[in-house]
This record gives C-alpha cells, sequence and structure tokens, in this order.
C-alpha cells in the first residue's frame, strides 16, 4: 500500500478503528463508557499507525503504549502486550498488508 492509498485508508476508516480499538481494548484512563472522552487517546493514535506503516513489531508498539502511559503519569499496567498483538492484527487486517512493512 502506498503511502496515498494508506491515507485514504486512515482517514475513511483506520482513525475511527484505532480509536476504537484503543478505547475498547487499552483504555488506561477508564473512560471508554464516557461518550465526550471518545478522543481522548487521539493525540497517540497518528503516531502509532505511522509506526504501524513502518513495520512496527508488537514488541515496539507495546513499549509505544507503554510510554504513552507513563506520560499520563500512569505506570504500565503490564497488559500492553496483548493490546500490541491485536492492534497488529487489525493492522494487518484492516490494511489487508498482513503486518507487512509498507514501501
Amino acid at each position: 500500500m502506498d503511502l496515498s492509498e494508506w491515507r485514504r485508508w486512515w482517514r475513511k476508516r483506520g482513525e475511527d478503528e484505532l480509536r476504537a480499538l484503543l478505547m475498547d481494548s487499552w483504555d488506561p484512563v477508564h473512560v471508554k463508557e464516557e461518550p465526550l472522552a471518545a478522543d481522548e487517546y487521539d493525540s497517540y493514535m497518528l503516531p502509532l499507525a505511522r509506526k504501524l506503516r513502518e513495520g512496527a513489531s508488537a514488541v515496539e508498539v507495546a513499549g509505544i503504549l507503554d510510554e504513552a502511559e507513563v506520560q499520563m503519569g500512569w505506570a504500565p499496567a503490564g497488559r500492553n502486550a496483548g493490546v500490541a498483538d491485536a492492534i497488529i492484527r487489525w493492522y494487518g487486517d484492516s490494511t489487508g498488508t498482513s503486518g507487512e512493512p509498507s514501501d
């Protein structure tokens, strides 16, 4: 998937899907039941998506999530490896790339 296709995917579905995944599976500040908090993790999404496009591994994704939790003032909860696996699977399924690095 070239960059223009990726950007189109991101705008049409990737952004909304990743937002929902982070809220459902990660949610370190426990706001998923708050409708006004739907954008709580938006500042982490595009940098994470860019790393996924570059071929980030589950270990790297877990590290990104750990660092985000530290920035929020939390100690990483130790569950980010499982969340990272889910993110890698989602990304491959959603983009049709099976997690392969993009050109």
